[in-house]
């Protein structure tokens, strides 16, 4: 970013570099520079929302390393992926743990939405990798007799 441009560690979004208020709030310490707590609805709000950051973060993670182990899958190798099978496991478990509870936010079902979604797509790449794995097997044992 350029000296008239900075994004802002508070993510207000306006992009100008110059020092100015976000209102009447003040994150770090979830009080109003008056020294006034913010009302409880605020303070929750802002909890479930570092929740969300701290669900998505992990779950990031784990997409990360299967959708690197994906990228490498070539019909040669279409049994690499089925090294992934920890991996979306251990996924299913933090997304079972992660939306086990709504929480009272307006992006969480949309999150649960995708994060669903993603689980179905890379099941079902895995077994359709089981799938041509076995056909594989089968046709060079059939090649070798």
């Amino acid at each position: 970013m350029d000296e008239k441009h900075e994004a802002h560690t508070c993510g207000c979004g306006c992009h100008h570099g110059h020092d100015h208020a976000h209102g009447h709030v003040s994150l770090p310490g979830m009080q109003t520079p008056a020294g006034d707590s913010l009302d409880p609805q605020d303070i929750r709000f802002r909890q479930t929302l570092q929740k969300m950051q701290t669900m998505a973060k992990s779950m990031q993670g784990l997409h990360a390393e299967i959708d690197a182990a994906l990228a490498k899958v070539s019909r040669q190798n279409v049994g690499y992926i089925l090294t992934q099978k920890k991996n979306v496991k251990k996924l299913e478990q933090l997304y079972e743990a992660c939306f086990s509870q709504p929480l009272g936010h307006p992006l969480y079902e949309t999150m649960r939405q995708a994060e669903q979604e993603y689980l179905v797509n890379i099941k079902s790449i895995l077994h359709e990798a089981q799938q041509l794995k076995r056909e594989q097997a089968t046709a060079k044992t059939t090649t070798e007799k």
